[in-house]
């Protein structure tokens, strides 16, 4: 339980007379201080005395919690019950044990803001800092009055942040959070995961690092001027990297993107068709009949990498994927005719079809 300090002066008050250690004590002091023997004592100017010596240990009560304090120095305290319930404590006597998040409370003085208000040895200090608040998290100035760690006074500012703050703001909070708190659309992920298989295989092709934490130390270089009309973080969660990625890329690196890592390849049958570069290893898928007349695997990035096919069936089900469709025709396609002939009469099964048409028609439209 902890004990209140004006009533522990009081007690010593009252045992300055008993015999032994607590008399001896009472004239040693009374003969340092040369002052003679009192007949009363006033406890009144206690906080006015010891906030010199402990201005660091005013605590004030948290809201909602009757006997849990913040200290002045930021750390937290408990009383562990009410019996000294006060907005305000000066914490003298503190432990803390193994454990414990906060420190217990052992000895305190209750404390009125009057007290501290008019104490020289208070420093009210006034504060400025952005936050972002609000449904949507825009980013505003808050005045703060604050008493160390304890926060006396809190409101919006009038001066609300600039352009330049906003920019700097979210370029923190990515940092802090991550790539993924962007809208990486489909577009975003396809033209991210192009530029990084061609600099992994042609490295002197990009002047510039792909890695998220290259990306997230030059936010400001490639993100942040796209960010000018951005008001708050919902509207950063909404913003598509897409046009920033590909505005850093010169008109030659984009002619090599596009060669070498094409967002779509030519099937056979004439048809363009999507690569997608978020696999482990970039994929188009076609219907089989539309990959007739391919002896081999088509490739990428100088001939470095193997493009893989999903081969479809007419109804658009996976038959077959492969990196090597030259064996693909001399091997497996042979059970797929086999078992698909049936099912799909309409469509054309041929027995060579790396010479055969490649075509999207039945036979009968053929």
């Amino acid at each position: 339980m902890p004990v209140d300090w004006l009533s522990l002066c009081a007690q010593h008050w009252q045992q300055r007379k008993n015999p032994g250690r607590w008399q001896q004590r009472w004239q040693f002091w009374r003969q340092q201080l040369q002052v003679s023997e009192p007949t009363a004592v006033n406890f009144s100017r206690s906080a006015e005395v010891l906030l010199w010596g402990f201005a660091d240990r005013v605590a004030q009560r948290r809201s909602g919690d009757v006997s849990r304090y913040l200290l002045s120095y930021g750390s937290g305290a408990s009383l562990g019950d009410d019996s000294l319930s006060s907005e305000w404590l000066l914490a003298l006597q503190l432990t803390l044990h193994d454990g414990d998040s906060d420190s217990r409370i052992r000895l305190a003085l209750p404390l009125t803001w009057r007290e501290l208000a008019q104490h020289p040895a208070i420093a009210v200090e006034q504060y400025q800092q952005t936050r972002w608040q609000g449904p949507t998290q825009r980013l505003v100035n808050i005045d703060e009055r604050r008493l160390g760690a304890i926060v006396l006074e809190s409101r919006e500012s009038s001066q609300q942040p600039s352009a330049q703050q906003r920019q700097q703001a979210f370029v923190d909070y990515l940092q802090a959070q991550g790539l993924a708190r962007l809208n990486w659309c489909d577009a975003s992920q396809q033209l991210l995961a192009r530029l990084r298989l061609l600099a992994q295989h042609q490295p002197q092709a990009l002047p510039f690092a792909l890695t998220d934490d290259a990306l997230l130390a030059e936010l400001a270089v490639w993100a942040a001027p796209y960010w000018q009309a951005l008001l708050n973080l919902q509207q950063l969660h909404q913003w598509r990297p897409y046009e920033a990625l590909l505005a850093r890329c010169d008109y030659a690196l984009q002619q090599q993107l596009q060669q070498q890592c094409p967002s779509q390849w030519q099937a056979p049958s004439g048809r363009l068709v999507s690569i997608d570069y978020c696999q482990p290893q970039p994929v188009a898928a076609i219907k089989l009949q539309e990959a007739f007349g391919e002896p081999h695997s088509p490739t990428l990035v100088y001939g470095k990498v193997t493009l893989t096919l999903d081969l479809l069936s007419p109804a658009g089900r996976l038959l077959q994927r492969t990196q090597d469709l030259a064996s693909f025709w001399q091997g497996a396609y042979q059970q797929v005719k086999k078992e698909m002939r049936g099912r799909y009469p309409k469509h054309p099964w041929p027995d060579d079809p790396s010479s055969a048409q490649a075509t999207l028609k039945t036979k009968r439209q053929m």
